[in-house]
């Protein structure tokens, strides 16, 4: 079973935690939000859409993706 850790982070401590990220080896970062069963997979922490940060992602190992499904919320619309 996995794990959820909350974190909240300045630009510099983002700017931090994606070296460590990055050096860790064989990760992906997942937006919380998909349109799809499948994650949307984003190239790093600073991802914004129509000029608004996303704030919430997901880190998994790239060898856990294809086990990764995810279903609609309706009473969140997403």
């Amino acid at each position: 079973m996995g794990q959820q850790i909350n974190f909240y982070m300045t630009p510099r401590d983002l700017e931090i935690a994606m070296k460590h990220i990055v050096g860790c080896g064989d990760y992906i970062i997942l937006h919380y939000k998909s349109s799809q069963s499948k994650p949307n997979v984003v190239p790093n922490l600073e991802f914004e859409e129509n000029g608004k940060p996303w704030l919430y992602f997901y880190l998994t190992r790239s060898e856990f993706l294809p086990l990764i499904k995810m279903y609609e919320v309706p009473a969140q619309k997403y």
